[in-house]
């Protein structure tokens, strides 16, 4: 992975639902190390909740999650969005193939990433986030 010049995206606050314990560390070391502020939660469920009481600049939604799956939380956070600026959400799964990015797109996610997920192209889908800008590579 390229390096960046650290704390590039101080003031980004990010949303990692992630049931993978080691993955959702993974994310949020990743993010917090770039400067982000990262609520890292295990479930859909979660992620509801913490998307009901803060503004995140991303949300980064598994694909699958127990009880409530990454598609059924991107709907419901597109459904309870308001009206203001709509959320940048970004799906993950090992399971990537056509039929899954056409699902992912259906559902509400703007971009969607196969595991592993190579943190360097996640950087990019990040900076494509509105107000978020592209970590520079060196």
């Amino acid at each position: 992975m390229a390096r960046s010049p650290a704390r590039a995206w101080t003031g980004l606050r990010a949303l990692v639902a992630e049931d993978n314990p080691l993955v959702r560390e993974l994310l949020d070391a990743f993010l917090t190390r770039q400067g982000a502020q990262v609520t890292a939660v295990a479930d859909g469920d979660a992620a509801l909740a913490a998307c009901a009481t803060q503004e995140f600049s991303v949300r980064l939604l598994d694909w699958m999650m127990p009880g409530r799956d990454g598609l059924a939380t991107a709907r419901a956070i597109r459904t309870q969005g308001g009206g203001g600026p709509q959320p940048f959400i970004i799906g993950l799964s090992a399971h990537a193939g056509a039929a899954a990015f056409a699902e992912a797109h259906t559902a509400g996610m703007d971009a969607f990433l196969a595991k592993p997920v190579d943190l360097a192209l996640l950087a990019h889908v990040i900076g494509q986030a509105p107000g978020v800008p592209e970590l520079p590579l060196v």
